[in-house]
């Protein structure tokens, strides 16, 4: 049964006083709502300013989502060098899709300087996981 736009709405209105007192869970969720659209417009820079405020209480899904936005330029300006340096930090707490991304930037030096060895060391740690694409690597 999917979820209803009634049931994110709701989502937004508890998680949003939990965000606010710090909850870093309820960040993520809040960046979440935000990016997609669910319950409340899409907004980058708020789904951003949400992601960021996780990450800094270190929880590895919202550092991952934060360096993506850095990439992309989704709400924050664009910045590979501070794509990987998020990425880096959801890695270095055991977070695939990290891993990888973090391993593609070593590969060909985006934001970083190129390290072949540390990318591949990277995709090893992302596929031992079970990261299909790490894997194919």
């Amino acid at each position: 049964m999917p979820i209803t736009a009634n049931e994110f709405q709701l989502a937004a209105r508890i998680w949003l006083p939990l965000a606010e007192a710090g909850d870093p869970l309820s960040q993520f969720g809040m960046g979440t709502l935000y990016h997609e659209g669910m319950g409340v417009p899409v907004d980058l820079t708020e789904s951003t300013y949400w992601f960021h405020r996780a990450s800094e209480q270190g929880l590895a899904e919202a550092q991952y989502n934060l360096g993506n936005a850095y990439k992309h330029g989704e709400g924050v300006g664009q910045s590979e060098a501070m794509a990987a340096h998020w990425w880096q930090k959801a890695a270095e707490q055991g977070f695939a899709p990290a891993q990888f991304n973090l391993g593609t930037a070593l590969m060909f030096g985006r934001g970083v300087q190129q390290d072949e060895t540390a990318g591949l060391d990277w995709y090893r740690k992302a596929a031992a996981q079970g990261h299909e694409k790490a894997q194919a690597s």
